[in-house]
């Protein structure tokens, strides 16, 4: 059965066509988030972790699993929910009123990982998914909502943030880009409208079922990219804020020559089980939920 995860896309031009799609619309959809959610570590984690090191932690990860746990469609990244953990914990490093500031950040994140991972493995161990049985019946819904607010909130703050640079500007430069607000207004309404529109063409009469499925499934795709495009094309003279994914962030290796495990006293490394078993326990739920 093993081979056959792999030799079953090829089996006819039908399973090769959805191979194809569902890895198109995977890619997309996962890549999208991992930039906005790696941008928005590196701000909080104060450049400790950003784009790059959530690409590669995806990439690896997602192949690591699908050869070996026989479950190659289950897609593992960053979400909404850890980002809000890793904010947590990056205020208890950064800042003057950080509990442990001065400390290595990076080695107590990889302890805190390490234990999670301990416990969601014990979990496992016992049969703890059957707990889910007892969930109610709009945890799934709780859930899904939790994490769609984070997105949204996300969007929204960049919106407000680009009405607060309007409202910096002075005369001279609300004259020289004055759809500045508008254009980012525009693009955020116009990617939620056309992942919809686009969506919702799999109900539509025009075209073959297949062709409809197709295109919906491309839907965050044909939204992302075709945006994106728009904001080059119209008004070209009016800048937005794109996200700089490099912004000089150090190579993961680089990161790693400075921070081991090493370097956190038994103290801290005891300590990171606390927060891991908290992470652990969200980790359960989300994936059992979803």
């Amino acid at each position: 059965h093993y081979v056959s995860d792999w030799t079953d896309a090829f089996r006819d031009g039908y399973s090769f066509s959805k191979t194809i799609n569902a890895t198109t619309w995977l890619y997309f959809s996962t890549l999208a988030p991992a930039l906005a959610l790696g941008v928005v570590l590196r701000e909080e984690t104060r450049g400790a972790i950003g784009p790059t090191e959530v690409l590669l932690a995806e990439g690896v990860g997602n192949m690591a699993f699908s050869l070996v746990a026989g479950s190659p469609l289950l897609i593992l990244r960053v979400t909404g929910t850890a980002v809000a953990w890793t904010k947590i914990l990056s205020g208890w490093f950064h800042g003057g009123g950080g509990v442990f500031a001065g400390e290595d950040f990076l080695a107590f994140h990889a302890a805190v990982g390490l234990w999670c991972a301990g416990f969601v493995i014990f979990i496992a161990s016992v049969g703890g998914a059957g707990l889910m049985r007892h969930a109610g019946s709009f945890t799934h819904e709780i859930l899904a909502a939790l994490v769609s607010g984070i997105f949204i909130r996300s969007g929204v703050a960049e919106v407000v943030a680009a009405a607060a640079v309007t409202d910096e500007m002075d005369d001279a430069e609300v004259d020289e880009h004055p759809a500045f607000f508008l254009k980012h207004l525009m693009l955020f309404l116009g990617t939620f409208y056309v992942a919809r529109a686009v969506l919702g063409f799999q109900r539509s009469p025009f075209l073959g079922k297949n062709t409809r499925t197709v295109i919906a499934d491309m839907a965050p795709a044909i939204s992302l990219v075709s945006l994106t495009l728009l904001s080059y094309a119209v008004s070209p003279d009016v800048g937005v804020k794109r996200a700089n994914i490099t912004d000089d962030t150090p190579m993961p290796r680089a990161q790693l020559g400075t921070s081991s495990l090493g370097n956190l006293s038994p103290s801290l490394a005891a300590l990171a089980a606390v927060p891991g078993a908290a992470f652990a326990v969200q980790v359960f739920v989300e994936s059992n939920a979803a």
